[in-house]
This record gives C-alpha cells, sequence and structure tokens, in this order.
C-alpha cells in the first residue's frame, strides 16, 4: 500500500499562524499584548497602586513629589489602557464596559482610602478618575477608528445574488 506524502500546509491547518497584515509595522507588539496579558497587567498594576498606597507616608511622598492630581492621570490613564484593551468586542461595548470598570475600581481606591487613618477618601479624585479615563478612551478610539479593517466577512458562505423572474 502506497502512502500519499502530504505537504507541509496540508498535515496540521489548525497549526498555521495567520500572517501579519501587509504595512502593519505594529504587529510584533499585538502578539504579545493579548486580551488574557491586558488584563493580567490591569490586575497586577491595580494591586500595586493599592499596595503602594497602604504603605504609611508613601501615598502623601508620592503626591508632594509629582502632585496628586498627575499621579491620578497617569494611573488612571493606564489602567484605561490596559482594560480596554483587555475588552473584546465593539469599541461602543468596551468604552462602556472600560468606564464601568474603571469607575468602579476607583470607587473601591476610595473606599480603602477611608479606612486608612493616614489616607482620605476624596470625591474630586474619583470625578478625575474617570475624567481621565474619558479622555484616554477618546484618544484611543480616534486611534483605532482607523486601523480597523471591518468586519470580517466570509465570502464562501454567502448565497448569490438571486435573478428576479
Amino acid at each position: 500500500m502506497r502512502y500519499k506524502k502530504l505537504s507541509d500546509e496540508n498535515r496540521n491547518p489548525t497549526r498555521k499562524l495567520p500572517a501579519p497584515p501587509a504595512g502593519n509595522r505594529h504587529s510584533t507588539a499585538i502578539v504579545f499584548l493579548t486580551p488574557q496579558r491586558c488584563q493580567k497587567i490591569a490586575f497586577v498594576f491595580f494591586a500595586l497602586m493599592l499596595l503602594i498606597g497602604a504603605i504609611p507616608g508613601e501615598a502623601a511622598a508620592l503626591s508632594d513629589a509629582v502632585g496628586d492630581k498627575l499621579l491620578h492621570l497617569c494611573a488612571y490613564s493606564f489602567l484605561t489602557c490596559v482594560l480596554f484593551g483587555g475588552l473584546t468586542g465593539n469599541s461602543t461595548g468596551r468604552v462602556f464596559r472600560t468606564i464601568m470598570m474603571i469607575g468602579f475600581l476607583a470607587s473601591l481606591d476610595e473606599a480603602i482610602q477611608s479606612l486608612m487613618p493616614y489616607r482620605n477618601a476624596n470625591f474630586a479624585d474619583w470625578v478625575f478618575d474617570l475624567l481621565a479615563a474619558g479622555v484616554t478612551l477618546g484618544i484611543l478610539v480616534l486611534l483605532s477608528s482607523g486601523t480597523d479593517a471591518g468586519p470580517e466577512v466570509d465570502h464562501r458562505s454567502a448565497r448569490p445574488a438571486e435573478r428576479p423572474n
């Protein structure tokens, strides 16, 4: 009995990685920043924020050195980026879910601060966190609108147009 030799593409077609889009110089970064990795980065970063804020005197020293609002802007802008990158779906849904998560995390952060005797919760900080998230999301949506190629369509399953009688 003779066996037909299979070519490399027919041996295991599920293992083949898709080729990066032509002209996309950022395709390597896209491979490394998967939604799962973005979610892990967001979790670790938020935990690190809480940990640094729990050290007596550390948050006050950082606020004095850099500025309280600038710290909030940088921290919640970065958190917004990784949370937005960790979500899938259309941009409107991702924006809404990201804002909701930032609102919840900022509330949690301020609630934890209110429990510490050397920290104080501030409603203005929560509002500024949401403002930073909104501005960052606006920039992310503007940047991603130019790179979206639109929905992928499988032309093999499309029916040919019917002719009227």
